[in-house]
């Protein structure tokens, strides 16, 4: 999906579908500028599935919450392996391993 805040930029909803919160959605925005930081800035590689044109990194570190009427358009969708390592990006950065 894209969010339009600024500019327009791609993003994965992290948010549960048990939570919820009314108007907005929690994301985790991805850029297109790379910076070497593999522990919270996984890289993801563009693919037909996911829609990107660019490899970009999720901004784990920038998790925001996004109003809905800002939310553009589905561009696509993360594999498995690219899921697995947001997961464990969010677990490490938040401190969720127990």
């Amino acid at each position: 999906m894209t969010v339009a805040q600024g500019k327009p930029r791609p993003a994965v909803i992290i948010q549960s579908s048990v939570v919820a919160t009314p108007g907005s959605l929690i994301i985790c925005p991805l850029t297109s500028f790379l910076i070497e930081a593999p522990i919270y800035r996984p890289t993801i590689l563009p693919t037909p599935a996911n829609g990107l044109k660019m490899p970009s990194q999720l901004m784990v570190d920038r998790i925001t919450f996004a109003r809905e009427e800002r939310i553009a358009n589905v561009i696509g969708s993360l594999d498995a392996d690219d899921l697995e390592r947001l997961d464990l990006t969010l677990v490490i950065l938040l401190d969720l391993g127990g």
